[in-house]
């Protein structure tokens, strides 16, 4: 009888298994197939593997609105970024135009931009078509999406957040794998509670003097001009706080901030006290891990779901979640990104 146990016990164990692995696979497409573009005139972005998701997925979303706003197609190309064929972009996110992971069609793509259109100048409306990564090349774009667009300010936030919320909305593979780090790390539902969320920068973002660097008690002290300036919270405090940092230090230090300002939210995190602030070499982008890409976006859809948050504008990080709640938030309250402060400047910034 034992014997009989245990082998039903190892045709369970083993169909979980097959079952788990067969609901990863079922990672639903997104975005609209290639064959769906008419018009000749296309601009394949192609991720970067010099900075993160957030860098690219900033610069996607400017470089959209430019080769729209001209009369091209648009379609990004992953397949090299985060490690070859690791669907980044298209596994966690949902998009309103085609996305090209697989070898094949990047380098059919890749190849016949080199054969027919390599002297096309990619600002030419007139080029058929155009492939280009942000570091590239493609890096000269900037001014000139700068010139066309304001990428500053109310109006240049009100332009990009509706980008952002056409083309950055989890899919349904991330959602449900958001909720089960949240259940493993026992963080209670957000919603209905006065919360606020804080993404504070360190590691070599610091060191690179790519942000200065601003002590938890400066993110405190914004929280709190902001909670006097508005009415949303009232006579209310706050009930639950939360940190997206790559440092485990700078948990005990907010917590020490939160105590000396008496703010007596309950304080949560998913950074491990082995985590010491991400260091890589300039130019490089370490790949991140499946575990590692769920832990960043379960720390956005809790920045993106807070009362009030507090980032810095020069972040990548902090513009797009200051983007996002736009999708989720509908008070009239544009003046302050609907409640997303950036403790080194006061106005949205990108680029």
């Amino acid at each position: 009888m034992m014997d009989i146990y245990h082998n039903i016990k190892r045709i369970y164990i083993i169909f979980s298994l097959l079952l788990l692995i067969t609901n990863i696979m079922k990672i639903e497409m997104t975005g609209p197939p290639l064959s769906t573009i008419k018009d000749k005139k296309i601009t394949i972005f192609k991720f970067h593997n010099c900075c993160g998701l957030n860098s690219n997925l900033m610069n996607m979303i400017a470089y959209k609105m430019y080769y729209n706003d001209i009369g091209r197609s648009f379609v990004v190309d992953e397949y090299e970024f985060n490690g070859i064929g690791n669907r980044t972009l298209s596994k966690y996110f949902l998009s309103t135009f085609p996305i090209i992971y697989d070898k094949d069609t990047s380098e059919i793509y890749t190849e016949q931009h080199q054969i027919e259109n390599i002297n096309d100048d990619i600002r030419n409306p007139k080029a058929d078509f155009t492939v280009l990564s942000f570091m590239d090349f493609g890096h000269a774009m900037i001014n000139e999406i700068k010139d066309k667009f304001k990428t500053c300010g109310v109006e240049g936030y009100n332009r990009m957040a509706k980008e952002a919320c056409a083309d950055l909305r989890f899919s349904g593979f991330a959602k449900k794998s958001i909720i089960t780090l949240k259940q493993q790390m026992r963080i209670p539902n957000f919603d209905k509670k006065i919360t606020a969320g804080f993404h504070i920068r360190r590691g070599d973002k610091v060191d690179y003097r790519e942000s200065k660097k601003h002590d938890a008690s400066d993110y405190v002290k914004k929280l709190l001009r902001a909670m006097s300036s508005s009415s949303y919270t009232e006579g209310k405090t706050i009930e639950y706080c939360f940190v997206a940092t790559d440092d485990y230090e700078v948990v005990e230090e907010l917590q020490a901030a939160l105590n000396k300002y008496e703010i007596g939210c309950t304080l949560y995190s998913l950074v491990q006290p082995q985590q010491k602030g991400n260091q890589q070499e300039e130019g490089q982008q370490k790949e991140m891990s499946h575990e590692q890409i769920l832990q960043f976006l379960t720390e956005m859809s809790m920045l993106i779901d807070v009362s009030y948050f507090i980032g810095t504008f020069d972040s990548n990080v902090g513009s797009i979640v200051s983007l996002l709640r736009s999708c989720k938030w509908n008070r009239k309250e544009e003046v302050n990104y609907f409640h997303s402060y950036g403790v080194d400047r006061d106005d949205f910034h990108m680029m």
